[in-house]
Parts: C-alpha cells; sequence; structure tokens
C-alpha cells in the first residue's frame, strides 16, 4: 500500500468567508460535505496510484469558481425554505389600516376620481374611510372592483428638450396603475413602468426581455437582475447563473415594488444609470444616454404628479429613447 499523503485540503475553508448574509449555514454545511466527499475520493484515488491525483492539483481562483458553482446550485435547492420579507417600512400605517392598506389621513391625500383609493403625501396609495370605523366610504365612482378609470384625456404638454414624447389611451392600463398603487408603487415605479410597456404590465415582454444572468429583466420596471441581486435581502445569497430567481416579480405586484424601492434605496444616484445600461451604467454614469434617460424620466414623474387624474386612468405618456 502506497505510503503518499498530500496536506488537508484548505479550499473548505474559503467557504467559511462567505457572509451569513449571502448564504444560508444550511447552504454552507451542504457545500461542504459535497467538496469533503470529492476531497475523499480524490485521496483515496492519491492512495491507490501512489501520486497525486488530477482532482488535488486545482489553482485557488479556479477552486473558487468552483464553490461559487455549488454554492448557487445549493441556493436554489434550499430557497423554498425561506419566505420573502416584504418590506412593511414603505407602507405608511400612521392613521391606521382597512383591509391591509394604509388609510388615508385628512388634509394630506388627493382622490380625483372620488373612487375612495387616495393618493397620499404624494408617495404612496391609501385607502378613504368613514371616521375611526375602518369601512370604506359609501358611493364614488370609479372603474370597477380594480378601481382604475377607463379613458381619460392627454393634457397639454411641452416635450422634454432634445427628445420627443406623447400621450394616447391604453386600454385596461388604469386597472394596472391602480394595481400597482395598492401594492405600494410611487409615481417614479409608475414612471419607470409606464416608459417599459405599453399597460405597465410585467408579463407583457418576453421572459427576462430575452436576455440572461446579470442582464435578466423582470417586473413592470425591467429591473436587470445584476442590481436585484445586490439590493433585495432574499436575492444577495445567489450568483449571475440563478437569475430566474426574480420572475417571480412578474407575477407578484408588492415584491415587485418592493425590490424597485429597495435597489433605488441601494444604488442611490446612481440606481438609473446602472438601471439604464446595468454594470457599464454603473461605472459610467454620466454618458448622454443615460443623461437622455433621466430627463425622460424626470418629464414622465412630472406629468403623473401635475396631472393626478393621470395616476389612474387610462392615459399613457411616453418618450422617445431606445431600447437597449
Amino acid at each position: 500500500a502506497s505510503c503518499f499523503q498530500q496536506p488537508q485540503p484548505s479550499f473548505l475553508f474559503l467557504l467559511f468567508f462567505y457572509p451569513s448574509s449571502i448564504i444560508s449555514m444550511k447552504t454552507i454545511s451542504l457545500a461542504i460535505l459535497f467538496l469533503s466527499v470529492i476531497a475523499s475520493y480524490a485521496y483515496a484515488a492519491s492512495d491507490a496510484l501512489g501520486e497525486p491525483s488530477p482532482l488535488l492539483d486545482i489553482s485557488e481562483s479556479r477552486m473558487e469558481q468552483i464553490i461559487d458553482r455549488i454554492v448557487d446550485e445549493l441556493a436554489l435547492l434550499s430557497d423554498g425554505d425561506e419566505q420573502e420579507d416584504l418590506n412593511e417600512d414603505d407602507m405608511k400605517k400612521d392613521c391606521g389600516t382597512a383591509d391591509g392598506y394604509p388609510i388615508c389621513c385628512p388634509g394630506r391625500y388627493i382622490d380625483p376620481d372620488h373612487d375612495n383609493w387616495g393618493w397620499q403625501d404624494d408617495s404612496y396609495s391609501c385607502r378613504v374611510v368613514d371616521g375611526v370605523s375602518g369601512n370604506p366610504k359609501s358611493g364614488g365612482g370609479g372603474g370597477g372592483s380594480s378601481g382604475g378609470v377607463s379613458g381619460g384625456s392627454c393634457p397639454s404638454f411641452t416635450c422634454p428638450s432634445g427628445i420627443g414624447c406623447g400621450c394616447y389611451l391604453e386600454s385596461g392600463l388604469g386597472n394596472n396603475k391602480v394595481a400597482y398603487l395598492k401594492a405600494g408603487a410611487n409615481l417614479e415605479f409608475l414612471a419607470s413602468a409606464m416608459m417599459e410597456t405599453n399597460k405597465m404590465d410585467a408579463k407583457s415582454y418576453a421572459l427576462g426581455d430575452n436576455k440572461s444572468y446579470d442582464s435578466f429583466n423582470a417586473g413592470a420596471t425591467k429591473m436587470n437582475w445584476g442590481m436585484m441581486r445586490k439590493c433585495h435581502p432574499a436575492f444577495r445569497k445567489f450568483g449571475a447563473a440563478a437569475y430566474k430567481q426574480s420572475a417571480k416579480l412578474n407575477s407578484n405586484k408588492k415584491l415587485d415594488v418592493q425590490v424597485y424601492k429597495e435597489c433605488r434605496k441601494h444604488f442611490g444616484g446612481k440606481w438609473l444609470s446602472g438601471h439604464r445600461n446595468g454594470e457599464t451604467g454603473l461605472n459610467h454614469p454620466n454618458t448622454p444616454d443615460i443623461k437622455q434617460f433621466q430627463r425622460g424620466m424626470d418629464w414622465t414623474v412630472k406629468m403623473l404628479k401635475n396631472h393626478p387624474e393621470t395616476q389612474r386612468n387610462d392615459v399613457r405618456f411616453w418618450v422617445s429613447i431606445g431600447a437597449i
């Protein structure tokens, strides 16, 4: 029998340098078990052959790549055990709640279409209720159970400098606007979504916008996976290869809005640059294209703010900015 021996592999300990907020201890344990089995076979082969196994002759950088891939795959397997935590800080409740939504505070909201859904502090949707009973007010108009208003009319406007723009009616858009407002969307979210799809519908474009890895798009605003996995806590444990995790935003409006707000907060002044052009935009935030996109975004937000009725009806504002 061979007496050939190798020092114990140190690459297993690389796993302990992963922050606990990125991968769970369960994932770490599974990865260690997996790599330990590989190492055991490698040493058994070394003893049998009397020489080092090729499995032991792996560079540190290559081993880190292998570990990254294993962590991604094991995290996908363990993801089903975790629940998405919706950020309650975004839901203002200083005047109470009704049916799970904030109650509109007197003197702080508008309800231009009298459908018992208000827009408070120029930042979030709220329920209009009678007194302290918590019951929705009787009467009022509206567009059915969704609260959206069909139709509408385009207000007068002036396009932003150097950018073509316009306005038209898109059937069903009002219902989608209200659905996102009920999920906690603000005007920035509505504007972002309106710039991306006609109906503000996450399911109206091809899965991922025909992109993959960090370029994969999800949600009504077409956020990219590279940014989402840095700003949303439940996504931070994943690598670029797990991009389809973000597809759940397409059917979960609250999560869609939550991740959008988290990313804007996380990236701050660079958010729009990364939203427009991914990692390249984050590294080069002041290109003419990004500045033009910013002007288009600012104009759309301004139109929604200056004409509150367009926050709930079928009016769609558009700006002529090419896709990337």
